[in-house]
């Protein structure tokens, strides 16, 4: 049986004395001895990081909307330049209607999916200092999960917008978006 003292803190050094804590000689003042192992408790989720907070996020979101108004913005005009009639628009016809739609959708999961996938940021994310990671890793998410990120949002959106208010109270700030593809929006600066 060992004659260690009872009671917490107190370890054995290399001598085979046993020390309280505020007197070990083989380390510095309240520090452990090498090789101590605290045992803790609970569970770690991975890399800690400084959200992005909610109005640095809608300011990215305006303007990456304003940047990909440009394109789609020119080429609705293009689509609808014969459709005028002395100075007045009558709409654009069912098809190309159609048509511009899913070109828009295509510029905005590209745009999207391809950038947050693999660089973490869009042009408005690169402009506020906050990017995309990977909840568990903090890695890039890659294109695949950005897809479903692009497309998650609506759900975001669908009830009122309940899903972007989400992060107000969530511990990580995660919109369901976020949860659902497993990413964060952390603070690169």
């Amino acid at each position: 049986m060992s004659d260690a003292p009872q009671g917490p803190g107190w370890w054995q050094a290399s001598d085979g004395k046993w020390y309280p804590p505020q007197t070990q000689p083989d380390a510095p003042t309240g520090q452990p001895p090498y090789g101590y192992q605290q045992q803790g408790y609970g569970y770690s989720y991975g890399p800690t990081y400084t959200y992005s907070g909610f109005w640095r996020r809608v300011a990215a979101a305006i303007l990456d909307g304003l940047i990909l108004s440009v394109p789609t913005g020119i080429i609705g005009a293009i689509a609808g330049a014969d459709q005028f009639n002395g100075g007045v628009s009558y709409g654009y016809a069912p098809g190309v209607s159609a048509a511009l739609n899913l070109l828009n959708t295509i510029i905005g999961v590209a745009y999207y999916a391809v950038l947050e996938g693999t660089r973490g940021q869009t042009l408005g994310k690169m402009a506020l200092g906050i990017k995309v990671v990977d909840a568990d890793t903090g890695g890039f998410i890659g294109v695949p999960r950005g897809i479903g990120r692009y497309f998650a949002r609506i759900l975001s959106a669908i009830v009122l917008g309940l899903g972007y208010l989400w992060m107000l109270w969530d511990g990580r700030k995660q919109c369901w978006h976020d949860k659902l593809v497993r990413s964060v929006v952390v603070r690169t600066s």
